[in-house]
């Protein structure tokens, strides 16, 4: 009974500990996202978002959510490596769901957060993450149907990509078994970058869906050209079909997020159109939530125009251009 008293003491502890710090972790991300708030400008360019309110100003918190992400899909892969699912199908396709689920976060938030130390790949995070995507899970899918065990992993998928691999030869007549399979995976691939793009902000997501909407309307005819077959598969098949679905995937994410912020700044929109003397910090936050679209909206509509200028144009050291300096006396 002592033993038992003493290892519920150091559990309760060792939670008292850990909701501790969460509470210290969750402090800190609402200081510095009111940070990135405030220095927030409407009138300024995307380079200056990304800089100072966007991708480069959460490097921290990409890199501690990576890091966890690791440590939670190390966590998961020893405790079902330590179960025995091998006569239980059910537990089989549920245990390769969790750990591709696991480990496909765990790279992506690490990619989201290498990404995010360069400007310029910042700027094409999605097309890198999504082929990323597609060559490790196109990489294991393969493997899985020829067992090979090639060391020079890279110069072997490409000198594959059109080779055409027989599933009877891997899966005799039980073919839905790869499908299945590949369902899965893909499933928790798309479902992984759904909570990549959930940690983006309104900025990072325009940006995106430009890179999106391009992928999306290539890869259309290229996949119609090669073609999926049932029962025999080529890699290059099997990688733009990947891509398909991701893309598409991201598309009805994307519009989803978008519009959930939308309906944000919407209604900050409207509750300060009625109002005689709208709140600068209220036409921030439309701009925070609502991106280019509601930018645009807030600058064409004349009495919040002039409180942003009032309040970014403070004085003539404000002024970056020629155009601010026109806003800036017009209003003067």
């Amino acid at each position: 009974m002592l033993i038992i008293k003493k290892l519920l003491d150091l559990l309760n502890s060792f939670t008292k500990k850990c909701n501790t710090l969460y509470l210290d972790y969750d402090k800190n991300q609402k200081k510095k996202a009111q940070e990135r708030f405030d220095a927030l400008k409407v009138l300024r360019n995307k380079d200056y978002i990304i800089k100072n309110v966007s991708s480069k100003t959460k490097q921290n918190n990409y890199f501690v959510r990576a890091i966890v992400a690791t440590v939670i899909m190390l966590v998961l892969f020893f405790m079902i490596m330590s179960l025995d699912s091998s006569n239980n199908l059910f537990s089989g396709f549920c245990s390769i769901f969790i750990l591709s689920l696991s480990l496909s976060y765990a790279y992506n938030s690490f990619i989201v957060f290498l990404l995010s130390l360069n400007r310029y790949f910042r700027k094409i995070l999605f097309s890198i993450l999504t082929f990323i995507n597609v060559f490790i899970l196109g990489d294991i899918i393969i493997r899985i149907i020829s067992n090979a065990n090639n060391p020079n992993r890279i110069l072997n998928f490409f000198e594959n990509l059109f080779k055409e691999y027989e599933l009877q030869t891997t899966f005799g007549s039980d073919i839905w078994l790869f499908w299945l399979i590949f369902t899965l995976m893909l499933a928790s691939s798309c479902l992984s970058l759904y909570f990549v793009l959930k940690t983006q902000d309104v900025f990072e997501l325009e940006l995106m869906g430009i890179e999106n909407r391009l992928l999306l309307s290539i890869l259309a005819i290229v996949t119609f050209i090669i073609g999926i077959d049932i029962e025999k598969v080529r890699l290059i098949g099997i990688l733009c079909l990947i891509l398909v679905i991701q893309t598409a995937f991201f598309e009805a994410s994307y519009s989803y997020l978008l519009s959930r912020m939308y309906e944000k700044a919407q209604t900050i929109f409207q509750e300060q159109l009625l109002l005689k003397f709208p709140d600068y910090q209220e036409l921030k936050k439309c701009y925070y939530c609502g991106g280019e679209k509601y930018r645009e909206k807030l600058l064409s509509t004349e009495k919040f125009l002039e409180v942003i200028i009032k309040n970014e144009f403070k004085s003539l050291n404000d002024l970056k251009n020629y155009d601010d300096y026109k806003l800036y006396k017009s209003t003067r």
